[in-house]
C-alpha cells in the first residue's frame, strides 16, 4: 500500500531533525521517498493528497537551500530566507499532513491503536510548533533555552512515534489475504516500543482492515 516505502522515507528525513549538519540531505533523499509512497496512498484519501503536495513544495525547498548553501549563498539573501523557512516549517507541516491522514484511513479501517497514535503524535508535533513559535518571539536568553530543549524532547518523542504509527499501518492496514502481517523493523528499540505501545490495547481476534 506503500506505508513500507513511507517508514524508509520518514525515517531517512526525520533523522535529519537530530544531526542539523546534514538535515537538508537527508530531507531531499527521505522527502523524495515518502512522495514516492504517496502514489497510491493519495486514492484512500484527500489528506493524503494534500500531503503530497506538502511534500513536494519541500522537496522543492530542500533541493534550493542545499543548492544555495553548496554556490554559498548568504542566509539573509532573501532568496535563502524563502526558501529556508518554507523548509524549517515545511518539515512540520508535512509530517501533521501525515498523521492527519493516517488517522483517517485508521479510522476508516477501525484501527484503534493506530487512530490513538496518529492524534498523539499531531498533538506533540503542534505542542512542539508552540514551542518553537514562543521561541522565536521571546528574547530572554534562559527562557529560550529552556524552550529549546523541550521543543528538542518533543521532536524524539513524534518522531519515534510517527515511526512506530506509520510501522503499524504497514502490519495491520493491507489486504484480507497478507499471511505476513507480523513484521518486525529490525530496529530493537522501535520493535521494543511497538511491543509495549501494544499491550493497552486489546487486538484479539480483530479482523484487519482492507486496503
Amino acid at each position: 500500500m506503500g506505508f513500507g516505502l513511507m517508514f524508509i522515507g520518514y525515517f531517512i528525513a526525520y533523522l535529519g531533525t537530530f544531526i542539523s549538519e546534514i538535515s537538508v540531505f537527508t530531507y531531499i533523499l527521505g522527502v523524495g521517498i515518502i512522495i514516492l509512497s504517496l502514489r497510491k496512498l493519495i486514492f484512500e484519501n484527500k489528506l493524503f493528497i494534500v500531503s503530497s503536495i506538502v511534500a513536494i513544495l519541500l522537496e522543492i525547498s530542500s533541493i534550493a537551500v542545499a543548492i544555495m548553501g553548496f554556490m554559498g549563498v548568504s542566509e539573509s539573501h532573501i532568496a535563502y530566507l524563502i526558501f529556508g523557512q518554507a523548509y524549517q516549517w515545511g518539515t512540520h507541516l508535512l509530517n501533521i499532513m501525515l498523521m492527519l491522514a493516517i488517522f483517517v484511513i485508521a479510522r476508516d479501517v477501525d484501527v484503534l491503536k493506530i487512530k490513538v497514535m496518529s492524534l498523539i503524535s499531531t498533538s506533540l508535533i503542534g505542542i512542539c510548533v508552540g514551542f518553537l513559535i514562543a521561541y522565536l518571539c521571546i528574547n530572554d536568553q534562559f527562557t529560550r533555552e529552556r524552550l529549546m530543549f523541550v521543543s528538542m524532547l518533543l521532536q524524539v518523542a513524534f518522531t519515534v512515534l510517527g515511526l512506530i504509527t506509520i510501522f503499524n499501518c504497514y502490519m495491520k492496514i493491507c489486504y484480507e489475504d497478507d499471511k505476513n502481517m507480523e513484521k518486525e523493523t529490525g530496529n530493537p528499540v522501535i520493535d521494543f516500543l511497538n511491543r509495549q505501545l501494544d499491550n493497552p490495547f486489546n487486538r484479539k481476534n480483530k479482523p484487519k482492515g482492507k486496503k
